[in-house]
């Protein structure tokens, strides 16, 4: 889950299209370093909303 991740200066995001999500290639190349939001009861949300929890977290690690 992406609150459990520690986000570093340089660290970079990649966020797959709402219809899709990331291809399976690029996911099978980079099983290690993939975070999730887990969604307990929802059934999707869309890309700006993912990319705005993602990214708030990293900026509050750096900051804090």
């Amino acid at each position: 889950p992406y609150f459990e991740v520690t986000f570093r200066p340089r660290d970079f995001l990649v966020f797959g299209r709402e219809t899709k999500g990331l291809p399976e290639r690029v996911l099978s190349e980079n099983r290690e370093s993939c975070i999730t939001i887990p969604m307990h009861g929802t059934r999707s949300l869309n890309l700006a909303t993912a990319v705005a929890i993602v990214l708030f977290e990293a900026m509050r690690q750096q900051r804090g």
